[in-house]
């Protein structure tokens, strides 16, 4: 007899402070896999040297910003380092419904955002650095910002980390392929819990214990 699963789908929010490899992770995931469906967000931000618009990010004016807010076509938005930010609705919510995963990368205060407005659809992992030294060098290694901002993410660093324990998963980004692994499994496990999978027939041959 062959049973067949109607999962339920659900978004992956992961975060972690600037610099701990959330992004390199999450277009890692999402790279060769068709039921992973990564969330780009808005921003007003100015593209940094090799970004491209609709991959990592869609720049947008603040103009642009403000329609997205009056047309509610935004999940959740915050105010980062002077620029705004915001999470698409329409895609996320496309992709749990097809039975997919909507991958997000996201700080903290985003993440408390979407819980409140999925609940029971998200899904969320914390990715902690190995430690405050060896963000610092990956933040100077990028070079993707100016001293003055590494100073900033670097001071916001410790208030991110405070906020683990509100994810249902936490994880040390020491070895790239490890912390990639173990994002894979997540998934994994995830669509194995008996909520997510509905309904589930039991076989009429099967025989009492």
């Amino acid at each position: 007899m062959v049973i067949s699963q109607k999962k339920s789908g659900f978004l992956l929010v992961v975060s972690s402070p600037s610099g701990a490899g959330k992004t390199s992770l999450t277009r890692a995931l999402t790279e060769h896999n068709s039921a992973l469906h990564l969330s780009i967000s808005v921003t007003t931000r100015p593209p940094r040297p090799a970004e491209q618009d609709g991959k990592d990010y869609h720049f947008v004016s603040s103009e642009e910003m403000q329609r997205l807010h009056h047309d509610n076509a935004l999940l959740e938005s915050a105010e980062v380092f002077g620029h705004h930010y915001g999470t698409l609705k329409e895609p996320i919510m496309r992709a749990i419904e097809q039975g997919d995963v909507a991958v997000c990368d996201i700080d903290w205060q985003g993440a408390q955002s979407l819980r409140h407005a999925l609940r029971q659809q998200q899904v969320s992992v914390f990715i902690m650095p190995p430690s405050l030294d060896a963000l610092k060098q990956r933040l100077h290694t990028r070079a993707q910002d100016e001293e003055k901002i590494i100073k900033k993410r670097l001071a916001a660093a410790e208030q991110d980390m405070a906020h683990w324990h509100n994810y249902d998963y936490i994880m040390v980004n020491d070895d790239f392929a490890l912390a990639l692994a173990q994002l894979q499994a997540i998934i994994q496990v995830e669509f194995l819990k008996t909520s997510r999978i509905s309904p589930f027939p039991v076989p009429s041959d099967t025989k009492s214990l």
